[in-house]
C-alpha cells in the first residue's frame, strides 16, 4: 500500500512540476520579449529627445563654424552616450561623432532616412553598422526650412547597451520567478501530501468495503474539499451495511424455507443446467450421495414429456398460458407418482421445476376407484333382482297406497341403476386410458352421426317448448375416433342442456379450424357460476344438489365426457357466456 501511495504521490507531483515549468518557460519567453521591446521603445524616445536637442543647435550660424560645431557634436555624443550623424538633403553625412564623415557613404538608402523622405516626422531602424562593426538602434528626425528638408539629425545607440539593461531586468525577474516557483512547489507539496493522506484513507476504506467489511468508516476527516466526499462515503457504507444485513437475513430465511419444503425444486439456466436445488429433490430421486450442481436435469430425471415441455417453453414462451409461462402435469417414475410444474422466469431467463410426490394420494385415489368399481359391480346384481320383483308387483292387484310406494321405489332403483352403470363406465374408461389399444379407432365422418343423434332429442325439446338450432357445414374433415364414444359425448352434453333449460333455445354448431374439428353446444338455461368452472368436470360434483336430485343427476355425466374426450386426444372447455346460459366446446384432431 505504501508503494502504491508513493507511486501516486510521485506521479501527481511530477505532473505538477512539468506543468509549472512549462508555464514558467512560456512566461519567461513572453516577458523577456516584452521587456526587450519596452527597453527599445524607451531608448527610442530618449534618442528622439536627444535628436530634438541637436536639431535646435544645428542653426545655420553654428553650421558655418564647422570645427566648433563638430567639436560640439562629439561632446554631446559622449554626454548623451550615443552616436550623432547630421545628413544633408542629398543623403550625404556632413557631421559624424564617431567616424570621419568624409569616408562614409551616402545614407539615402538607410531605412530611417527613407522614412523621413516618405513624410514621416521621424524614422527608426535596427541594423548592423559596417563602419563601426556593431548593431545599432537608429532614430532620425528632419530639420525643415520653408517646408523643405534641409538637414536630417540621426542619433544611434548600440543594441548591446539596450540588451544590457534588458539583461539586468531579466535577472531580477529570474530571481522573482524562482522565488514564486519555489514557494508554489513547496505549498503544493504540502497540500498534496495532506490530500494524498485523505485519498489513501478513502482508498483503504474502499478496499475494506470490497472485502465485505461494511462497518468500515473514514474517521477524523478534516474540513477540506474531501469533507462532503467522506461524509457521503460513510453514509454509503452505512446503507450498504444495512442492505447487506437485510440480504443476509433474507438469504437465511430463504435457505430455511427452501430446505424445509418437501417438494423437489430445481432452478435451471436457459440450457437446462442445474443452478440451484434443495435437498428434498435429491431425496425424492435417491441422489443424496451425488453432486448434481451444473448437471443437466435430464441426466437425473428422464421423462419424454418433461423434455418436450421444456423445449416448447424455451422455443415459444407463451404456449401454455397467455399471462404466465407455466405448465403442469402428472407423471409416473419407478412406481412413484409426481405432480410436475415448470415455470419460466422471463427476467433472468431461468426455469423453475417442482416435483410434488403424490404417490400416497394416487394410491388412495386408485383404492377409492377400485372400491367404487367393486361396490358398483356387487350392487348391480341385487338391483337387477329388485327391479325384476318391482316389475312383477306392477302386475299384481295392489291398493293405491302400495302402488304409490312401488312407484317411489322404482324411481330410486332407476337412479341407483343409472349411478351404478356410470360408475362401471368410469372404471372401464380409466382402464382404457391406461391401455388405449383396447379401444378400436377408425376414420369417421361425424356429420351423419350428429344429424341422427340430434333427431333423438326433438321430442324432449318440443315437450319443453324450446327452440332448437343446428349449424352444420356441408363438409367437415374426418376424425380418428370410436363412433360409439363420440355419440356418448354428444348425447350427454345435449341431455344436460335440455335438463337445465326451461325456456329459450339450444344451439349445436360444428366447424373446422386450425387442425381441429370443434363441436359447441349452447343453451339459454340457468348457467354455471364462474366459481364452479374449474370443478365442473370432477366426479360427483353438482352445482345445485336439490335440482340434481329432482332431475336424477348423479354428477358423473361431465366426468364421463371428459374421460371420453381425453381418450380421443381432444379438449373440452366451458365458455362463459355474456348472456345467461352455458356453452360447452369439444375439439378433436382433424384428418385432412
Amino acid at each position: 500500500m505504501k508503494a502504491i501511495k508513493s507511486v501516486f504521490f510521485k506521479r501527481f507531483f511530477l505532473l505538477f512540476l512539468i506543468n509549472s515549468l512549462f508555464i514558467i518557460f512560456l512566461f519567461f519567453l513572453i516577458s523577456t520579449k516584452l521587456i526587450k521591446q519596452q527597453n527599445i521603445n524607451q531608448f527610442s524616445k530618449r534618442l528622439l529627445s536627444n535628436a530634438e536637442v541637436i536639431k535646435a543647435l544645428a542653426t545655420p550660424t553654428n553650421l558655418e563654424n564647422k570645427q566648433n560645431f563638430d567639436k560640439l557634436i562629439k561632446n554631446l555624443a559622449v554626454l548623451m552616450n550615443c552616436r550623432i550623424t547630421i545628413i544633408n538633403e542629398t543623403g550625404e553625412p556632413i557631421f559624424e561623432s564617431d567616424t570621419n564623415f568624409q569616408h562614409t557613404t551616402n545614407h539615402m538608402n538607410r531605412d530611417e532616412i527613407k522614412d523621413i523622405f516618405r513624410g514621416n516626422s521621424s524614422g527608426i531602424s535596427i541594423r548592423y553598422s559596417s563602419s563601426l562593426n556593431k548593431k545599432f538602434l537608429y532614430i532620425a528626425t528632419p530639420q525643415k526650412i520653408n517646408g523643405k528638408i534641409s538637414l536630417i539629425i540621426r542619433v544611434a545607440a548600440p543594441i548591446e547597451t539596450i540588451l544590457f539593461f534588458t539583461s539586468q531586468i531579466s535577472q531580477k525577474l529570474y530571481i522573482l520567478i524562482f522565488i514564486v516557483f519555489f514557494a508554489s512547489v513547496t505549498l503544493s507539496w504540502l497540500v498534496l501530501v495532506r490530500y494524498t493522506k485523505e485519498f489513501e484513507a478513502i482508498r483503504s476504506s474502499l478496499i475494506e468495503i470490497s472485502k465485505h467489511k461494511f462497518k468500515t468508516r473514514i474517521k477524523h476527516f478534516a474540513k477540506n474539499i474531501f469533507e462532503d466526499l467522506n461524509a457521503d462515503f460513510n453514509n454509503m457504507a452505512s446503507n450498504l451495511e444495512n442492505l447487506f444485513t437485510e440480504l443476509s437475513l433474507n438469504k437465511k430465511n430463504f435457505e430455511l424455507i427452501f430446505s424445509s419444503v418437501s417438494d423437489g425444486i430445481l432452478l435451471l439456466d436457459s440450457k437446462g443446467k442445474i443452478v440451484l436445488h434443495n435437498e428434498a429433490f435429491k431425496i425424492l430421486f435417491d441422489l443424496s450421495s451425488q453432486n448434481i450442481n451444473r448437471r443437466y436435469y435430464w441426466e437425473l430425471v428422464r421423462n419424454r414429456k418433461i423434455d418436450d415441455t421444456f423445449q416448447k417453453i424455451k422455443e415459444n414462451k407463451n404456449i401454455f398460458n397467455e399471462n404466465t409461462d407455466f405448465a403442469d402435469f402428472e407423471f409416473e417414475r419407478e412406481n412413484k407418482f409426481f405432480l410436475f410444474t415448470l415455470i419460466f422466469a422471463k427476467e433472468d431467463h431461468h426455469f423453475v421445476m417442482t416435483f410434488h410426490d403424490i404417490t400416497k394420494a394416487k394410491n388412495f385415489e386408485l383404492l377409492k376407484k377400485d372400491f367404487i368399481a367393486n361396490a358398483s359391480h356387487e350392487i348391480k346384481t341385487p338391483l337387477s333382482l329388485i327391479t325384476g320383483f318391482l316389475e312383477m308387483l306392477e302386475d299384481e292387484p295392489l291398493p293405491d297406497s302400495a302402488k304409490s310406494h312401488v312407484s317411489i321405489i322404482q324411481k330410486h332403483v332407476f337412479r341407483l341403476n343409472s349411478l351404478t352403470k356410470n360408475l362401471l363406465l368410469l372404471s372401464s374408461l380409466e382402464n382404457t386410458i391406461k391401455d388405449k389399444n383396447k379401444l378400436k379407432f377408425e376414420s369417421i365422418d361425424i356429420l351423419p352421426m350428429l344429424k341422427e343423434t340430434t333427431k333423438l332429442f326433438i321430442p324432449k325439446i318440443q315437450e319443453k317448448k324450446l327452440k332448437f338450432y343446428t349449424n352444420f357445414p356441408e363438409y367437415l374433415p374426418k376424425i380418428q375416433a370410436n363412433i360409439f364414444n363420440i355419440e356418448q359425448i354428444i348425447v350427454n352434453l345435449i341431455d344436460n342442456a335440455i335438463k337445465y333449460t326451461e325456456k329459450g333455445a339450444i344451439t349445436i354448431t360444428c366447424e373446422a379450424s386450425k387442425g381441429f374439428l370443434g363441436i359447441s353446444i349452447t343453451d339459454t338455461g340457468i348457467g354455471i357460476p364462474k366459481e364452479h368452472h374449474t370443478k365442473i368436470f370432477e366426479r360427483f360434483y353438482v352445482v345445485d344438489k336439490s335440482r340434481a336430485r329432482a332431475t336424477g343427476g348423479t354428477g358423473l355425466g361431465l366426468a364421463i365426457v371428459k374421460y371420453l374426450v381425453q381418450l380421443h386426444n381432444g379438449e373440452i372447455s366451458l365458455v362463459e357466456n355474456e348472456n345467461k346460459g352455458t356453452t360447452f366446446v369439444v375439439k378433436f384432431p382433424a384428418i385432412y
